[in-house]
């Protein structure tokens, strides 16, 4: 489905919107939430969060600061921090998502259960690093190119190229 049916679906509150995004998102997001929560009630619940606030905060979402799954996933990681800091429901490893694939912790069994470790290794590392600082690490685009040392412009064309190879290896 296009962007802009989706945006206007959403913005009529139209039920496919729902649909296609849950049929399109929820397993990445929720493998995302699993990650930071391990209580699966709170885990769920949490999803269903970021599933409202699409709808609630689309006036919010603007193509110029990223793409439409990048702001889903900013979404995800507020619901997170949010949950964590009301429930008390967070994971006892300190790292990220991104980070963490790589060790050998029993609390990234949720990460191999839907192949992301995998799908991560093959991304550059330019990639890794700039989704780790943008998702995960809740830096914005001006804070990530000065970390980079590189334009904002760049940081952005690097971050699409990024998720477009995320997405195309997911789809593998």
């Amino acid at each position: 489905m296009p962007l802009d049916e989706l945006l206007s679906l959403i913005v009529s509150r139209d039920k496919r919107a729902t649909y296609y995004i849950y049929d399109t998102y929820a397993d990445s997001l929720y493998a995302l939430i699993c990650h930071s929560i391990h209580k699966q009630e709170i885990a769920e619940e949490a999803l269903f969060e970021v599933f409202e606030k699409v709808f609630s905060n689309i006036s919010q979402y603007s193509d110029s600061k990223g793409t439409f799954f990048t702001w889903l996933l900013r979404l995800c990681r507020e619901t997170i921090n949010e949950k964590i800091k009301n429930s008390g429901a967070a994971s006892a490893e300190s790292g990220n998502f991104i980070s963490s694939i790589g060790s050998n912790s029993s609390d990234i069994s949720v990460v191999k259960e839907f192949g992301i470790q995998e799908i991560v290794k093959n991304l550059r590392p330019k990639s890794v690093q700039q989704l780790d600082l943008l998702l995960f690490k809740g830096k914005d685009i001006s804070e990530t190119s000065t970390i980079l040392e590189i334009s904002e412009e760049q940081v952005l064309r690097q971050t699409k190229q990024g998720i477009d190879d995320l997405r195309a290896a997911i789809e593998k």
